[in-house]
């Protein structure tokens, strides 16, 4: 899902080589944190980042970025498959330069687009299942989207007490439960201020790539 008005490419990555190689992740590519290059379970292409969820800490790997947020809108997305006997809290977040904005992810076997404060829940999950998710925060009417498989769940209020001038970083994450998590074909993606006329039409407007998503760079 890309943004059609249009369509600045913030970051995008499929995790493949040259720029990526199997092993840890921290370093590659500008990535820190943790979770591991491999080829054993990707969506497409030849690699993916897998998540160890099986310890009762915080896992996940994280990519600065910049981009102004005022006036834009702003969508960040990701192919994510959950492999195992529980339900963590996986899936994607995004930062801004005044702190945490945004998560799409699962909890409890069922999918959460969060907050800074609430969550609004939508399907369920089903194990070794790839699923596309995107959040569209629209920095016009401070309003954020979670969409799963191109149809949107939910949507909430970018409610922290100040809002960001620019986006900062994108995260992909895992925290408790018995499971690994797969990610592929991230990206974060800025478009122009949507017109009036399309407001809450987001699921509408032809957001390209909102299905399966489409490699942009290695």
């Amino acid at each position: 899902m890309t943004c059609s008005v249009r369509g600045d490419v913030v970051y995008a990555s499929g995790f493949e080589q040259p720029t990526f190689v199997t092993g840890p992740i921290n370093g590659q590519d500008g990535w820190s944190g943790s979770g591991d290059i491999q080829s054993a379970v990707v969506q497409s292409g030849n690699q993916a980042l897998a998540v160890d969820a099986r310890v009762d800490i915080f896992n996940g790997a994280t990519q600065t970025v910049s981009y102004p947020a005022v006036g834009n809108t702003i969508v960040a997305e990701v192919d994510f498959r959950q492999s195992g006997s529980e339900n963590p809290q996986s899936g994607l977040a995004l930062f801004g330069n005044t702190g945490f904005l945004a998560q799409l992810d699962g909890v409890g076997g069922f999918f959460a687009l969060g907050n800074s404060d609430s969550a609004a829940f939508g399907g369920s999950i089903a194990q070794d299942t790839w699923y596309h998710l995107a959040i569209v925060l629209d920095f016009q009417t401070d309003i954020m989207t979670g969409y799963v498989d191109g149809t949107s769940f939910a949507t909430l209020p970018i409610n922290i007490p100040t809002l960001p001038s620019a986006i900062t970083s994108v995260q992909l994450f895992s925290y408790q439960g018995d499971q690994t998590v797969f990610f592929d074909n991230v990206s974060v993606t800025a478009a122009a201020p949507l017109p009036v006329t399309w407001a809450g039409g987001l699921a509408l407007l032809g957001l390209v790539g909102i299905g399966r998503g489409r490699k942009v760079r290695a």
